[in-house]
C-alpha cells in the first residue's frame, strides 16, 4: 500500500474543518437537545420520586386509619364484653330475686298448709278426745260442753 503524504494531510485538513464546522453549527444545538433529554429523563425521575413519596405517603395515612379502626373495634368489642357482662348480671339478680319470691310464696304457702292441719288437727283431736271422755265418764255431757273442755284442754297444753 502506497500511502501518499498530500492524501493523509488533505484528510487530517478535512477532518479538522469537519470538526470546526461541527463545532460551530451542530455541536450547540446537539448539547442543547442533549441537555434538554436529560432534563426531561431528570424531571421524570423528579415526578417518579415524588410519586413514590406520595404513595408512601398514602400508605402511612392508610395504616393509622387501619390501625384507629382496629383501636376503635377494640374499644367497642370491649363495651360489648362489658354491656353483656352487666345484663348477665341483671338477669342473674332478676333470677335471683323471683326465686326468692317465689320462695315466699312457697314458704307462706307451708304456713298456711301447716296451720290449716293444726285446725284439721285440733278438730280431730277434739272428737277423738270427746269419744274418749264419753267413754270414760260414760255419761253424755251437752256437745257445747264437751267441746268447751277439751278445747281449754287443748290450749292448756298448747300453753305448755
Amino acid at each position: 500500500m502506497d500511502l501518499e503524504i498530500g492524501q493523509i494531510v488533505s484528510q487530517i485538513f478535512a477532518f479538522f474543518i469537519m470538526l470546526w464546522v461541527m463545532k460551530r453549527f451542530a455541536w450547540k444545538p446537539l448539547l442543547g437537545v442533549m441537555e434538554e433529554r436529560k432534563q426531561k429523563i431528570q424531571a421524570e425521575f423528579d415526578y417518579i420520586d415524588d410519586q413514590k413519596k406520595e404513595v408512601n405517603k398514602l400508605i402511612d395515612e392508610y395504616h393509622k386509619k387501619l390501625d384507629e379502626v382496629d383501636a376503635q373495634g377494640k374499644v367497642i368489642i370491649q363495651k360489648a364484653i362489658s354491656e353483656g357482662r352487666d345484663l348477665a348480671k341483671d338477669i342473674q339478680k332478676e333470677a335471683h330475686e323471683n326465686a326468692e319470691g317465689v320462695m315466699k310464696r312457697a314458704e307462706e304457702e307451708v304456713n298456711i298448709q301447716i296451720a290449716k292441719a293444726k285446725v284439721q288437727l285440733k278438730a280431730e283431736l277434739v272428737d277423738m278426745i270427746i269419744g274418749v271422755s264419753k267413754k270414760v265418764v260414760k255419761e253424755d255431757l251437752d256437745n257445747e260442753k264437751q267441746k268447751k273442755l277439751v278445747n281449754a284442754f287443748i290450749d292448756e297444753a298448747e300453753l305448755k
